[in-house]
């Protein structure tokens, strides 16, 4: 929402549209009429987000928000139409009303024995529902993510037949966490007005390893997801994270420069 730079008593539609000398109208300066026929000669400026509400500047310099649909017909569209053509001389305003939810989904585990050793994998992926609460259509978007999760072993199955598994050692455990990562991308559909779009993350093993009774030993850890969103221009518009407070703490480019899973 706008903010009036004139402080003074006209704050409303019906006190800005006060009736004057008209002046003769310009290619910059319009004849704006309310609905009770009250007429004001002004430079429309901007537009919010929302298109509720506009910014413009009267002849005599001082400027005011008012609300678009207290305007005539005529003038209402008037404004969609100087919308059109506002984007591509930067004068409307475009920021974008985002809803991005993230929730973790986890498949089956599925389960190996190998003599006294238990063997888990669990598929684990990131469900992410965007939803545009602006007005403006968003089009030509793109969605980026980043996986990170601490990766302590690798579950796989030999040449023979037989399951076993690669740990790290207890000398790495030491130090800090081995965190590696996951990265992708995905266009976004057309998104009008309140439209949503649900897209999945690739999916990742988390894995585990019990010896003896079934005492744990080695198992990976899921740390999060970052997820931004970009418009067609490449600025970044929307961004978000889940997982918890290591997550959150982390910069885009630090949870991008991470090592990909080492097995």
């Amino acid at each position: 929402m706008f903010r009036t730079t004139h402080t003074g008593a006209f704050l409303s539609l019906i006190a800005l549209l006060i009736t004057g000398t008209a002046a003769q109208e310009s290619a910059d300066f319009h004849q704006f009429t309310d609905k009770k026929g009250q007429r004001v000669s002004a430079m429309l400026l901007e537009v919010s987000a929302d298109r509720q509400q506009m910014k413009i500047r009267r002849e005599d310099g001082q400027e005011f928000e008012t609300v678009i649909n207290l305007l005539s017909l005529d003038d209402q569209q008037y404004v969609k139409d100087w919308m059109k053509n506002a984007p591509q001389a930067g004068m409307m305003k475009t920021d974008f009303l985002l809803n991005l939810s993230l929730s973790r989904q986890t498949g089956s585990v599925e389960k190996h024995t190998q003599d006294n050793i238990v063997l888990e994998q669990r598929p684990t992926t990131f469900r992410m529902t965007v939803r545009n609460l602006s007005r403006d259509s968003l089009e030509g978007a793109r969605l980026e993510y980043v996986l990170v999760w601490e990766d302590r072993t690798r579950v796989y199955q030999t040449e023979a037949q037989s399951w076993t598994y690669i740990a790290t050692s207890d000398e790495e455990e030491e130090g800090a966490p081995p965190l590696v990562k996951e990265v992708g991308q995905m266009d976004l559909e057309l998104l009008r007005f309140n439209g949503e779009a649900t897209l999945e993350t690739a999916s990742v093993n988390m894995e585990q390893v019990f010896i003896g009774d079934n005492k744990p030993f080695r198992e990976d850890e899921m740390i999060g997801v970052k997820v931004r969103i970009l418009a067609k221009d490449g600025a970044i518009i929307h961004e978000a994270s889940s997982g918890g407070a290591v997550i959150a703490a982390m910069k885009w480019d630090e949870a991008s420069a991470l090592p990909d899973p080492r097995w």
